[in-house]
């Protein structure tokens, strides 16, 4: 069993430390480990229900999918295999414009040709 390690690849960011949770779907309330508000979702009716709960659900689990993402990053990459260059864009935006964009540091080429 491993203890978010995954964890490691967002220390430097500065948003609220994970778990985040849903505090209460009724009223829409995102919190983190200490109950703190981290957001709050329109209530039902300017966004329907459905739209809304997934809302929540996406909110509540951010920091953990961003580590997730870093993570198979790097170590896509430290195998020669870099994500496609969407993936490295979506991790920018979501790290803000503070850090130095992150980048394939491989020289993979791709694969292969036979003559």
């Amino acid at each position: 069993y491993r203890v978010n390690t995954h964890m490691l690849f967002v220390k430097r960011l500065k948003f609220t430390p994970p778990p985040w949770r849903i505090f209460c779907s009724r009223r829409g309330r995102i919190v983190d480990q200490n109950d703190r508000t981290i957001a709050v979702i329109p209530k039902a009716g300017e966004v329907e229900f459905e739209q809304r709960t997934a809302n929540l659900n996406l909110i509540a689990t951010a920091p953990e999918l961003l580590a997730a993402l870093l993570e198979a990053a790097y170590t896509l990459d430290m195998q020669g295999t870099p994500l496609n260059p969407q993936f490295y864009e979506l991790i920018n935006r979501a790290r803000g414009p503070k850090f130095e964009p992150l980048k394939p540091s491989s020289t993979y080429k791709g694969p292969a040709v036979s003559p």
